[in-house]
């Protein structure tokens, strides 16, 4: 790096060069996100609309699930000229979140929530064993894509999670804020029936029975806020913890896990025979 200069977290690139194909739905189009979804790292990068099927690998022109739902024979291939209208920035931009979930997924990480990329490890995890519960944040980056002005940005996000180890602990959420699967909204615990795996769950005139599995703590901040552990994971996703010091000193770590320093080339197939490079901008210091 450039005396003066120092690192940002944005990435410039290029997409004048880049393929995609595109075939006409033989189904509506959520039938057809919904039987590609998850997809991605079996037939590379895809994204859906307009009734049609947009695609990056020619490989996928095979691929049975996209039989299903378009009529490949119909298949057209369109190179990028200018992202310079919303339909052409939509498209390119659902291509490269898809083939960016690659990157990171072939890079050893992992996402339990759209948009957070992490790593299992102490550095993007922290655990707190309690006896009602085990409390879990979790720490990751994501890519934000600006197609039109062809920029990426590495931002940082968190999920908190509340996990019941033993039935015998929901003993202890009694009276508590709950959820339930399948159903909307929040709802007390009222009464629990271990012994058939039962809860009986209440709100303000209506009171139902669920299967335990079916119910979950929300790990909201009131709640972590009652149980004495909010501070503590928030020291830990808010980066005050002494392993990650900053934000900026985060993502420059995932970074690295990632191999990328000053520049990436981001495959748009799984044969990685189509790349578009991305530089890393610096800026002066003032």
């Amino acid at each position: 790096m450039n005396p003066g200069k120092y690192k940002s977290n944005m990435f410039r690139f290029m997409v004048d060069s880049m393929e995609y194909y595109y075939a006409p739905l033989i189904v509506d189009e959520p039938a057809a996100w919904r039987a590609l979804q998850g997809q991605e790292l079996e037939i590379g990068p895809y994204h859906i609309g307009h009734d049609k099927l947009y695609f990056t690998d020619n490989a996928a022109l095979s691929n049975v699930s996209l039989k299903a739902i378009a009529d490949l024979g119909k298949t057209r291939r369109e190179k990028i000229g200018k992202v310079d209208n919303e339909g052409a920035a939509r498209i390119v931009g659902s291509l490269l979140y898809k083939a960016f979930h690659i990157f990171f997924m072939n890079s050893g990480f992992q996402c339990p929530l759209k948009g957070l990329y992490h790593k299992q490890s102490d550095y993007y995890v922290k655990t707190l064993e309690r006896d009602e519960a085990t409390y879990l944040v979790f720490r990751g980056i994501a890519p934000k894509i600006h197609a039109r002005d062809q920029a990426l940005f590495f931002q940082t996000n968190s999920d908190y999670r509340i996990e019941i180890d033993n039935p015998r602990q929901y003993k202890m959420w009694l009276g508590f804020q709950v959820k339930a699967h399948r159903e909307k909204g929040y709802f007390v615990l009222k009464n629990l029936d271990l012994k058939n795996e039962r809860a009986k769950l209440s709100r303000q005139e209506k009171e139902i029975i669920i299967p335990l599995k079916s119910l979950y703590i929300p790990a909201t901040s009131v709640i972590l806020g009652r149980r004495g552990v909010l501070m503590e994971l928030q020291e830990f996703s808010q980066f005050r913890d002494s392993l990650a010091l900053s934000e900026y000193a985060f993502v420059d770590h995932a970074c690295q896990d990632l191999g990328v320093q000053d520049s990436l080339r981001l495959a748009l197939d799984i044969s990685e025979k189509q790349t578009i490079p991305f530089i890393r901008c610096h800026f002066k210091e003032v």
